[in-house]
């Protein structure tokens, strides 16, 4: 088993002469790998061990190491450092599916206006086509309209000269007579 001690360092902030900056301010690391300890026997080993396992342990049910006032405050803490990590997750996740959401509609909106332009588009199309249809109507009703006025002068005129032929006729056997 591994000297207890290789596990935790503890450094404290001195001057040059040796004095310390503040009699009870230090700073500890815990050697998370190297710690292997099975059963913890002091209160040195305790915050290694909760680090270590803290977050599988259930707040209801701690262990009798962990039963010491310092431990369950801690506890507190980590419990309450997660619930607040599992608020930031829902939070974001929250924010998240806002920003699908946005994304999502802004594509519907941009679609629904490409296909009301699409649609805008074709009614104008068709209206052009339309009105293209019934000028082309319109100019072949007016050259209709044309050859028959063409037709009746023409049917006229044969009507007309028909009835001079017709009178040179009388005409002529009224005076040979």
């Amino acid at each position: 088993m591994p000297r207890r001690t290789e596990y935790a360092h503890r450094y404290s902030l001195r001057d040059d002469q040796g004095r310390r900056l503040v009699d009870h301010g230090a700073i500890r690391l815990f050697g998370s790998s190297t710690f292997q300890i099975a059963r913890v026997e002091t209160g040195a080993e305790r915050w290694p061990k909760v680090l270590e396992d803290g977050e599988h342990l259930d707040p209801e049910h701690l262990p009798e190491w962990m039963q010491h006032p310092i431990m369950t405050q801690a506890m507190s803490i980590l419990s309450r450092f997660y619930e607040n990590e599992r608020d930031d997750h829902r939070e974001r996740s929250r924010q998240e599916a806002l920003r699908v959401h946005c994304t999502i509609q802004r594509s519907l909106d941009q679609t629904c206006v490409a296909t009301e332009t699409a649609r805008a588009n074709e009614q104008a199309a068709r209206a052009a086509a339309g009105t293209e249809h019934m000028a082309r109507d319109e100019a072949r009703a007016t050259m209709e309209a044309e050859r028959r006025a063409k037709e009746t002068a023409f049917q006229d005129k044969e009507s007309a000269l028909a009835e001079v032929l017709r009178i040179k006729a009388f005409l002529q056997q009224h005076t040979d007579r």
